[in-house]
């Protein structure tokens, strides 16, 4: 295996290993939900855009009741709160599908009072342990003050707990029985994947997660792989939207066999730990360059027909895309002028070593041959155009940041405008991260809408979002769980953490 992807076997293992540390604790408040009334609301359906007008919206008990045109339509509970929205316009709570805050954030409080500020109010846990998955089990994961825990996965599948196909049967049946949500897989051979997949369906979970370098994304999705992220993690997309896919797959260039002594190295998950923050900020640094070069090539190969017919098969399997575009900006435009991860919310969040760790990186990527950075701006480029692609073929997608500790919340913001770089409308990323998450989750009868039933997960904003993206990030208020936070108390929330 090239030495990139071992780098990333380290990482991936050390994820696993080392994330089961710490038992998180939920923020608890004593007074009851009750019932709230929001009154003068623009309310926008997220089926099809339509904005229902100077509406109301009743929340008992955390479930929405209703929403009304008039307020004296609506029935009065005792002790309800009333609220002046005051034309503010009310949209489900965002849903950031790919993440890794509850177990590998060193300052969970912190991160989870930012997700709420930015308006996400669910996440889907992408990198678990039985730790966590206990916690959860004994409902100590249930955090009122931020978002919902979706769903989340047992470890991370990998060469050191899913060697060969028994071994990740074997693991797969544990994670069942520990009561994981699906199977998210990291790194494995390709006999060890296909089984996987079936494994997993077998034990009635899912599995998703990246792709190994030697199986396309169309095997992938005809297996029955759920769910791929940032478009398969890997070379795979460049490859499969080629005029020749097997030419690529076969060069020397692309060597994707995982050694076997590597799993036998005394305390080989220990020995990840220094490594994995580094790749975790971009493991672009740390790519080979006759790799990358075949990259180059197969992007200059480009072929628009395959890569439609690929998004064609996508939509009719129902395979979900979680592209991450704000992720591989940060990998793949590490030097542009707007490249901007260090933002000032980030910088002000990171401690003095993780500021080092990144100027550290930022070197080694600043060293690599400006043919390495060229094919890295053209594969940015590449992604924003198939998203475009995907989107015309009606693949189905979610909207995620992997963030992991070094690129926090706020980056959610970034996604959006990303996609809207790519060409998708303000509508249908709204959909992305509200109702196309509750379809993938199954549970569009709790979530991804502001109706009658639903969970009362509300972001209101002061301006339109189906005008512009750039409207998503203005928030007055979030509704989380049935509770009203203001704009002034989110600030709170986040500065409490301050301390």
């Amino acid at each position: 295996m090239r030495f990139f992807g071992l780098l990333m076997v380290f990482a991936l293992a050390s994820l696993s290993a080392c994330s089961g540390s710490r038992t998180p604790q939920p923020e608890t408040i004593d007074e009851p939900l009750g019932a709230i009334r929001l009154d003068h609301l623009n309310v926008i359906d997220t089926l099809d855009g339509q904005v229902r007008e100077d509406a109301s919206i009743l929340i008992v008990d955390g479930v929405i009741e209703g929403v009304f045109e008039s307020a004296s339509d609506i029935p009065s509970p005792p002790n309800l709160q009333v609220i002046d929205a005051g034309g503010t316009y009310a949209t489900p709570g965002y849903n950031n599908m790919h993440t890794h805050t509850v177990t590998d954030f060193s300052n969970r409080d912190k991160e989870l009072a930012m997700m709420l500020a930015n308006g996400i109010t669910g996440f889907r846990q992408m990198s678990g342990n039985r730790g966590a998955l206990e916690a959860r089990a004994r409902g100590r994961l249930d955090f009122e003050l931020g978002p919902a825990l979706l769903t989340m996965p047992g470890e991370v599948l990998t060469p050191f707990n899913a060697g060969s196909p028994d071994a990740a049967e074997r693991e797969i049946e544990r994670q069942a029985e520990q009561g994981a949500d699906f199977i998210k897989v990291g790194l494995v051979d390709r006999e060890t994947f296909f089984a996987v997949t079936a494994k997993a369906s077998e034990v009635g979970l899912y599995s998703a997660g990246h792709l190994p370098g030697d199986v396309s994304m169309r095997e992938a999705a005809d297996a029955g792989y759920r769910a791929m992220e940032h478009f398969g993690t890997g070379e795979n997309l460049f490859y499969d939207c080629s005029s020749d896919p097997q030419a690529y797959y076969s060069d020397p260039a692309h060597n994707t066999e995982i050694p076997a002594w590597l799993t036998k190295i005394p305390l080989a998950q220990q020995m990840a730990q220094g490594r994995l923050k580094r790749i975790m900020i971009n493991p672009a640094a740390y790519a080979e360059q006759d790799a990358i070069a075949l990259r180059q090539r197969a992007i200059d190969d480009f072929d628009e027909e395959k890569c439609r017919d690929l998004a064609r098969r996508f939509a009719e399997l129902g395979t979900w895309q979680v592209p991450t575009l704000v992720r591989l900006r940060h990998q793949e435009n590490g030097e542009l002028p707007e490249y901007d991860l260090d933002s000032e919310a980030a910088v002000a969040y990171w401690d003095e070593d993780e500021r080092k760790i990144r100027q550290e990186v930022d070197e080694v990527y600043a060293q690599l041959p400006e043919e390495m950075k060229a094919t890295y701006l053209s594969s940015y480029q590449y992604h924003l155009r198939v998203i475009k692609i995907w989107d015309e073929e009606n693949v189905p997608m979610m909207i995620g940041t992997d963030d992991s500790g070094l690129s926090p919340a706020s980056t959610m913001q970034d996604e959006f405008e990303e996609l809207a770089e790519a060409g998708l409308s303000p509508l249908k990323i709204l959909q992305m991260t509200t109702i196309d998450s509750a379809r993938f989750l199954g549970r569009t009868n709790t979530m991804g809408q502001i109706a009658p039933g639903m969970a009362a997960d509300i972001v209101l904003l002061t301006t339109n979002p189906l005008e512009s993206v750039d409207n998503f990030d203005d928030i007055a208020a979030v509704v989380r769980g049935g509770r009203y936070f203001s704009k002034s108390d989110l600030d709170a929330l986040v500065a409490g953490h301050d301390q």
